[in-house]
């Protein structure tokens, strides 16, 4: 007789875990503190150099050309690790005794160089911005050398490369060089008219590596000067409104982390609760939760006072399982998973509980609103089938349960492993495959009353029923 039927793991139902260790705010964005911090120490170094003389960088002599010159650029350039093949140099002048020098490079931005004790290299960006800056800050002064080269007349092209490799797609309205790593990476802030703006953060060989969002930037002290707090928040506001599960004015948000497949976000609203929303790592949002709901994200909501919700919610949940049978005195409770119907229809949500009165702990399975299917539970035994884990209950604890329902049944095993197959004929048990910690093993029934195990044969005799043991 063969006893397995009604296989749980052959379910259409697909299931999507929803369990996760998100990346913080603070460290995604680690790169930006360090441009942060980084940021004072260039400008302030390029800067002191350049202020020493309220006239700083003026050619104070004829501009000079020619191997020389590109010599002496070239050395400039090995000394300070910037990344240019140069392919023409010009000195306009000097500052004192040091020599400037503007160079084109094969690929890339341009650079101005100064060399003495402290040689610099500056972008022609980087060189442009301070130039406006210093001439808005005195108006009467000589301007300072800015990028001239005719090779160089496209670097606010490559700025929109940068921009077009990130992908961003509002309409610009400011650019700025926000400062450079101690690995020479540059960052590049850009401000969106209306929405979020963003840091594009460049390499050291000119190639753009990523993105951050300004509200990630600002959530880990950096600074965005050309996003305001209502552009951000209009910019949730519009981008969630497809998934957000109601009516909402964004009132307060904030990043809440991602990881190699999500980022999450919260939304506090005006309008009853908060969610927090998820997109793919280009942003497109794709789901979004209601903060009266537990959350996917650990820590869940911290912007809005959903407690009582949720905690009517879980008595709700306990309700239901009572309705079934399946009495729970709750620790601890988590949502581990969604189901997915092949229909598309909304799927049953997936908790694990923490029971004072289920050894092996429990999962229940309960509809959403507007879904389908029953409520169901079943202990971390039986889960195996499906393929979910318990974090309540470990393995060893569910096989140790197993060696007392063995022993019951007056047989002999240790149980070191095991696998669940299928439910019993009569669905009030599992068929599982049991490995003792002698090498033998059994495969039999274990029915859901956990006292003892039922019918068990030998892992060959199991075999000649078509039944095969594989631990």
């Amino acid at each position: 007789m063969k006893l397995r039927n009604s296989l749980l793991a052959r379910s259409a139902v697909v299931l999507t875990v929803v369990g996760f260790t998100p990346l913080p705010a603070t460290a995604a964005a680690e790169s930006t503190l360090t441009a942060a911090s980084a940021t004072t120490v260039a400008a302030a170094a390029m800067q002191s150099r350049t202020r020493q003389n309220r006239n700083a960088e003026a050619a104070t002599s004829e501009p000079r050309t020619g191997p020389e010159v590109l010599a002496e650029a070239q050395a400039v350039v090995t000394a300070t690790n910037t990344n240019c093949d140069i392919v023409n140099a010009v000195s306009p002048g000097t500052n004192g005794e040091i020599n400037i020098y503007e160079v084109a490079c094969a690929s890339g931005l341009g650079h101005i160089l100064t060399d003495g004790e402290q040689p610099a290299a500056r972008n022609c960006i980087i060189v442009a911005q301070q130039a406006e800056e210093y001439a808005r800050e005195n108006p009467d002064a000589p301007a300072q050398v800015t990028c001239s080269l005719p090779e160089n007349a496209g670097a606010d092209e490559i700025l929109q490369g940068y921009i077009q490799s990130a992908g961003i797609t509002c309409q610009v309205e400011d650019t700025r060089w926000v400062g450079r790593t101690s690995s020479g990476e540059e960052r590049y802030e850009v401000g969106c008219a209306g929405v979020d703006g963003y840091w594009v953060r460049v390499d050291s060989e000119g190639a753009y590596q990523d993105r951050l969002e300004c509200i990630e930037v600002t959530a880990a002290g950096g600074e965005c000067r050309f996003t305001t707090r209502d552009e951000q928040l209009a910019g949730l506001q519009a981008r969630f409104a497809s998934v957000a599960p109601q009516a909402c004015t964004a009132e307060d948000g904030r990043f809440v982390g991602a990881n190699e497949q999500f980022r999450f976000y919260e939304v506090k609203c005006s309008e009853g609760f908060g969610f927090i929303a998820q997109t793919d790592p280009a942003g497109e949002a794709m789901d979004a939760r209601d903060c009266s709901r537990p959350q996917i994200v650990p820590g869940g909501c911290t912007l809005t006072d959903s407690a009582a919700a949720m905690a009517d919610a879980a008595e709700q949940r306990v309700t239901a399982l009572a309705g079934i049978g399946r009495t729970c005195s709750v620790n601890e409770e988590r949502i581990i998973a969604v189901e997915s119907p092949p229909d598309g229809s909304p799927g049953r949500e997936i908790y694990e509980f923490d029971c004072a009165d289920q050894p092996l702990g429990l999962m229940g399975f309960f509809p959403v609103e507007g879904g389908s299917g029953e409520v169901e539970a079943f202990d971390c035994f039986s889960m195996d089938a499906r393929g979910l884990e318990c974090q309540f209950v470990t393995r060893d604890e569910i096989s140790t349960a197993l060696t007392a329902m063995v022993t019951a049944s007056e047989r002999n095993c240790n149980v070191v492993d095991y696998r669940v197959v299928a439910r019993m004929a009569s669905l009030d048990g599992d068929v599982a495959e049991i490995k003792c910690d002698d090498g033998r093993g059994w495969f039999g029934e274990f029915p859901d009353d956990r006292q003892a195990a039922g019918q068990l044969l030998p892992c060959a005799a199991a075999a000649r029923q078509g039944d095969e043991c594989v631990l």
